[in-house]
């Protein structure tokens, strides 16, 4: 079998989600930087048509979108699996995963990564409640348990 490829910027948290699913599984793999603006050209493009990061490739197969390349991972490399084989953890956790990129990661980019990093280094105030806003994860959590709870033996 052949090494696996990352295409990405090391910085991005999918492209991390990737390298650290590879690291669990104790697969080593290169990592082929491509920066933000080049992402958007050839021969990125012709990995990822939507022009995002990560793409993947591994012996030949390429695969783009973190949540497919996360999961082929760790039913390529079977050592160590990283999900769990219990039906309501493993639903949970794929909710969970779906919330985290429908929801919480856009809000905490345009309120908190803007406001606390990308304004300060342009010399701009940060909007405080617009970071606030951004933190709704915190206050869902407070009205639900994400956690998965047995039910007594019969």
């Amino acid at each position: 079998m052949g090494r696996p490829i990352v295409y990405g910027t090391a910085g991005s948290t999918y492209v991390w989600s990737v390298r650290l699913a590879l690291a669990e599984k104790g697969v080593a793999h290169e990592l082929v930087e491509v920066g933000f603006g080049p992402h958007r050209e050839e021969p990125h493009l012709s990995r990822h048509p939507f022009a995002k990061i990560p793409a993947f490739e591994h012996d030949g197969f390429q695969l783009y979108e973190t949540q497919a390349i996360l999961r082929y991972i760790d039913e390529g490399f079977p050592v160590a699996p990283l999900q769990s084989t219990d039906l309501h953890q493993f639903s949970r956790m794929n909710q969970i995963m779906g919330i985290v990129d429908a929801y919480a990661w856009p809000s905490i980019a345009a309120g908190v990564l803007v406001n606390r990093v990308l304004k300060p280094r342009m010399g701009l105030p940060a909007d405080e409640a617009a970071i606030s806003a951004a933190l709704w994860m915190r206050r869902m959590e407070e009205r639900q348990s994400f956690q998965v709870t047995k039910p007594p033996p019969v």
